[in-house]
């Protein structure tokens, strides 16, 4: 009986292996994948913001120094759409960014590029405030670039970074 008994015990050892091989393997694969998704996720928002916010000030720039007024009806759906568009993409990066100064910089981006609808300003200070907000969005890009760069975690998924933090997984 036990010279039966040793080979049968080999042969579930070897069959757990692996079974236990394929899963532990299947489940780093499924989490190496959602983190390369969240890393595109946050690239695809971040270059979709600087986007939104750059034809938010276009138009609002145009719009106020009276650049291309000849279609009056669609210069002034421009701005709306425009609009809508920046907030669409400003919460979407507050929704995926992994570092507060990410959100910090897009916060002060947006802020800045809503006071060129401002009325009563002057030419001087509508030029003043489209600088601002390109000083502004470079550094919501150094920010973003940041925070990509250091998403080492698509490669090294056992350290997640969140809003700054290193977060252990505890599966090492």
């Amino acid at each position: 009986m036990q010279g039966i008994l040793l080979p049968i015990i080999s042969l579930a050892g070897a069959l757990l292996g692996v079974v236990v091989g394929a899963v532990l393997t299947q489940r780093y694969q499924r989490r190496n994948a959602q983190f390369a998704r969240l890393h595109e996720d946050r690239i695809d928002a971040y270059s979709g913001f600087i986007d939104a916010v750059v034809e938010y000030r276009r138009t609002h720039m145009d719009r106020a120094l009276g650049v291309g007024q000849a279609g009056k009806a669609e210069h002034s759906e421009r701005p709306f759409a425009a609009r809508s568009a920046t907030w669409a993409a400003y919460y979407k990066v507050k929704l995926l960014a992994g570092e507060d100064k990410v959100i910090d910089a897009a916060t002060e981006t947006h802020a800045l590029v809503r006071r060129l609808r401002g009325r009563g300003l002057s030419e001087d200070e509508i030029r003043q405030h489209g600088k601002a907000c390109i000083g502004s969005l470079n550094d919501f890009a150094i920010a973003a670039r940041g925070d990509i760069l250091s998403g080492a975690y698509v490669d090294n998924p056992d350290r997640l970074i969140s809003r700054g933090h290193v977060i252990d997984n505890g599966d090492t």
